[in-house]
């Protein structure tokens, strides 16, 4: 932030929930790849926490940081 406002730049931060889509890796960084793979393979996926999960679409965040950028 300091070398944005130095420098005349912008800088935004953003709070991305958890992000669902094409090149979704399980295990890795889709909880949703995950819980689609474990089912497909017959496992039995594990709830460590209960609660409302809040999920965005990859090509919704794409358009949501776009947008950002775009308003400055």
């Amino acid at each position: 932030m300091a070398w944005a406002q130095g420098a005349g730049a912008a800088v935004t931060g953003m709070i991305i929930p958890n992000v669902f889509g094409p090149f979704g890796k399980p295990f890795y960084n889709s909880v949703v790849a995950t819980f689609c793979t474990q089912v497909s393979n017959g496992d039995i996926p594990q709830i460590h926490v209960d609660g409302q999960l809040k999920l965005i679409y990859v090509g919704e965040l794409v358009q949501e940081i776009i947008h950002v950028i775009r308003k400055k």
